[in-house]
């Protein structure tokens, strides 16, 4: 049997999943994770998705998460503002 210590030294990786918050504003679109510190921005929706993609797992590294790859997801939350009262 292998002790403790040895088995927490040799743990596989598991998949890691973030939710990323999206809002539209001014006319463009900005993504924003806190768990992993992504914001970005982008004029559409279909290039916001790319590039919150594109930085996702390098940000997810830089703050200490580890997982293999293709052992990431993302689920992206749309929220709308609400209107302020005249």
């Amino acid at each position: 049997m292998w002790p403790f210590w040895c088995m927490s030294v040799f743990r596989m990786p598991r998949p890691c999943s973030f939710e990323v918050t999206v809002t539209c504003e001014d006319g463009g679109y900005i993504a924003e994770c806190e768990k992993i510190g992504l914001v970005t921005e982008a004029d559409t929706y279909e290039s916001l998705i790319e590039r919150a993609w594109e930085i996702a797992p390098e940000m997810a590294e830089l703050n200490g998460f580890s997982f293999a790859p293709g052992d990431m997801s993302l689920t992206f939350r749309q929220t709308q503002e609400q209107p302020q009262p005249a």
